[in-house]
């Protein structure tokens, strides 16, 4: 059982999330923020807090601490599945925010997600995964959009 639960774990979060790309209705065109390399943030969770929704967040190469929460539609980009990594945090990504009036559709795509803990209590109603959660809704019933492929 633990053999299964470590491989299906192993793939859990290995998975590429992609939703439909994002893209404000504003009259301003969307901005290109930038983590890993001169003149970018070094974190993920600066760049995503100083994002608006429709904007990009390039992820350079490397490997990025987890525990990062997106509250806004952003697009996350990474250099590539095997070139750039967000690891550790409970969970890795968090993709909603708690009352919000809307939640958010990110489009996630060529980086690994891994080694996101569950903190939550053994309750079925309760439990998140480690690796990325997607569960909120907002005051007018939609969850955040997600789509893993």
């Amino acid at each position: 059982m633990r053999g299964t639960l470590a491989a299906a774990c192993a793939l859990t979060v290995a998975l590429v999330v992609v939703a439909a790309p994002t893209q404000a209705a504003s009259k301003q065109p969307a901005a290109r923020l930038c983590v890993g390399g001169k003149k970018c943030y070094e974190t993920i969770q600066p760049a995503v807090d100083a994002a608006s929704d429709g904007d990009t967040i390039r992820i350079g190469r490397g490997t990025f601490a987890g525990g990062v929460t997106v509250g806004k539609s952003v697009d996350l980009v990474g250099d590539g599945a095997g070139k750039t990594t967000i690891q550790g945090g409970g969970p890795v990504l968090t993709l909603w925010t708690e009352g919000a009036p809307a939640q958010p559709t990110i489009s996630i795509r060529g980086l690994t997600i891994t080694g996101g803990l569950n903190r939550t209590k053994p309750d079925p109603a309760a439990v998140n995964g480690g690796g990325v959660n997607a569960r909120g809704h907002g005051r007018g019933g939609r969850g955040s959009r997600a789509r893993a492929t």
